[in-house]
C-alpha cells in the first residue's frame, strides 16, 4: 500500500508542516509496517527529512504545487495522498480525488472550501461546526487540540512529569521562531534579550536562515549566556531545561504546551493570530506580537515581566498540563488507516 505525503518547506515560511508531516508519517510506519511512505518536498525539506525522518520513509524532492501532483498522480497509484499547505482548496482537491482512494488535506484556517476525503486541523479553537458548507457531508472530521500531531519527544515519560517551574532562578529561557525566520527577527530578539535582560539563553533555529553568520557572531561574544543549535535534534531536551519561552506560535505553541513550559508567545504571521489570542484568553501563555514593527524594549519588559511572576507562570503550567495532547498522533494515524482500509475492501 503507497502514501504519499505533501509538505512544503521553505525559508520564507518555515518547516512546521512538513515537521508535522515527519510525525505523522512515523506514527503511521510504526502501526503499519507494510506500506510504502513518500513525503514529497522543497530541497530544504528534503535534507530535513532524509535527517530526521521515520526509518523506511522516501523522500521526493519535488513540487508541492497543485498542477505537479496532479501530474504525478496521473503516473503513479497512491491508496492515500496527504496535502499539507495553505495554497490547497476545493478546486484544486477535485480533480485528485478520481486519482486516489483517500485524499487528506491539513488546514488551520477553516476559511476556504475543500473537496476531500479526511480533513485534520489541530487547532484548539475550531470545531467540526466551522467546516460546515466547507467539506462534503462524508467527510471524516479530525479537529481540536486532541488530534495534535506532537514528534516523539514530546511523548515521553520524561515530557509528562516536567515541571519548569523547580528549576533553579539561573536555568535559561528557550528562545526560537520554529525552524525558519521569514522576518529576520531572530538576531534582533536574541540582542535585546541578550543587552535587555539578565537571562541566559537556549536558542534552536534552521542553519538555512538568512542571518546564521550573524547570530552565530552574536553567541560566540556572549558564549557564557547563550547555547545555539542549529536543526535541534533535542527541542524537547532544551525546553525541559528552560524555566520559560519567548518563541513563536504555531506547532511549537503544543510542544511548549506538552512540556508546561511558560511563553510569551510570538505571533511571527498572520494564521498564528487567532489561535494564539485564544489560548492567552485561557491563561496559557502571554502573546507578543511581532508581525510589523515591534519594539525592543516592550519586548524585554513583556520577557522581564514573566520572569519575574512565579504565579503566573505557574497558571500557565497548569493550564497547558490541564490540554490533551498526547495521543493526538496516534488517533490521527489509526483513523487515516481505518479510512484508507474501507476505500479498499
Amino acid at each position: 500500500m503507497d502514501i504519499l505525503i505533501c509538505a512544503d518547506a521553505q525559508p520564507q515560511v518555515g518547516t512546521g508542516h512538513l515537521r508535522r508531516m515527519l510525525t505523522l508519517a512515523g506514527s503511521l510506519i510504526e502501526r503499519a509496517p507494510n506500506i510504502q511512505l513518500t513525503i514529497r518536498t522543497s530541497t530544504l525539506g528534503a535534507s530535513i527529512a532524509r535527517e530526521i525522518g521515520p526509518s523506511g520513509l522516501q523522500v521526493s524532492a519535488a513540487s508541492c504545487a497543485p498542477e505537479a501532483v496532479k501530474t504525478h498522480l496521473e503516473n503513479k497509484n497512491y491508496a492515500a495522498v496527504i496535502l499539507d499547505n495553505y495554497h490547497w482548496n476545493a478546486q484544486h482537491e477535485a480533480p485528485l480525488r478520481a486519482l486516489t482512494d483517500c485524499l487528506c488535506v491539513i488546514d488551520d484556517l477553516a476559511d476556504r472550501p475543500h473537496d476531500v476525503d479526511l480533513l485534520l486541523d489541530q487547532n484548539a479553537y475550531h470545531t467540526d461546526r466551522d467546516y460546515d458548507g466547507l467539506v462534503p457531508s462524508d467527510c471524516t472530521l479530525l479537529v481540536g487540540a486532541e488530534f495534535c500531531l506532537l514528534s516523539p519527544q514530546f511523548r515521553t515519560e520524561q515530557v509528562r512529569t516536567a515541571n519548569p517551574l523547580l528549576l533553579e532562578s539561573t536555568a535559561p529561557i528557550f528562545v526560537s521562531l520554529g525552524g525558519g525566520d521569514p522576518n529576520r527577527d531572530l538576531l534582533p530578539i536574541t540582542q535585546t534579550l541578550l543587552t535587555e535582560t539578565p537571562f541566559s539563553l537556549t536558542l534552536a533555529t534552521g542553519s538555512h536562515i538568512a542571518d546564521a553568520e550573524a547570530l552565530q557572531s552574536l553567541v560566540k561574544q556572549h558564549n557564557d549566556r547563550v547555547e545555539l543549535i542549529f536543526d535541534s535534534p533535542r527541542v524537547a531536551e532544551q525546553m525541559l531545561k528552560s524555566k520559560f519561552a519567548v518563541a513563536s506560535g504555531g506547532t511549537m505553541t503544543w510542544e511548549r504546551a506538552a512540556v508546561g513550559l511558560p511563553s510569551l508567545c510570538l505571533i511571527v504571521a498572520d494564521n498564528q493570530y487567532k489561535s494564539a489570542h485564544w489560548l492567552a484568553d485561557r491563561n496559557v501563555h502571554d502573546i507578543f506580537d511581532i508581525r510589523a514593527s515591534w519594539s525592543p524594549q516592550k519586548l524585554a519588559q513583556a520577557a522581564l515581566a514573566l520572569g519575574s511572576n512565579k504565579q503566573r507562570r505557574t497558571d500557565f503550567f497548569n493550564a497547558s498540563r490541564a490540554m490533551s495532547l498526547e495521543n493526538g498522533v496516534v488517533r490521527v494515524a489509526t483513523t487515516l488507516l481505518k479510512k484508507i482500509n474501507a476505500t479498499q475492501y
